[in-house]
């Protein structure tokens, strides 16, 4: 019985005790005005930062290119970004933006299925948006 009265003490004081807990965080002055500076130096740069993709196709025929873009769309489009570059003198065909090489590498054992020639490459790669 004093047990079951004191679970249910507990149970009513628990959301009062959630509602009044409050965070402080102490940081030094110089950390807001360095991430000011991070953001503004990233919206400079077009909001590019070094990441990584997977090439899953290359080619020096804009039409075969562009195939290989429209069949890793249907394939990865739902799931990933699918993203077609020329880079002189060949189109290159990329499936996702990582900012890990480690999440790349995932991607790339669910990408091989598909194309096993897929590798990942070093891109700058846009932030997602905040």
């Amino acid at each position: 019985m004093l047990l079951s009265s004191l679970m249910t003490f507990l149970l009513l004081l628990l959301p009062a005790y959630r509602a009044t807990a409050q965070v402080e965080i102490i940081a030094e002055p110089g950390i807001e005005r360095m991430l000011k500076n991070r953001v503004n130096e990233r919206i400079q740069s077009g909001g590019k930062v070094p990441g990584f993709r997977v090439l899953v196709a290359y080619s020096n025929s804009r039409g075969a290119a562009v195939i290989q873009t429209e069949d890793a769309r249907r394939a990865f489009g739902t799931k990933y970004e699918v993203l077609q570059i020329y880079d002189e003198p060949n189109f290159k065909v990329y499936v996702g933006a990582f900012r890990f090489r480690w999440e790349a590498e995932l991607a790339l054992q669910d990408i091989q299925k598909k194309y096993r020639g897929a590798r990942v490459v070093q891109d700058e790669i846009r932030l997602p948006a905040p």
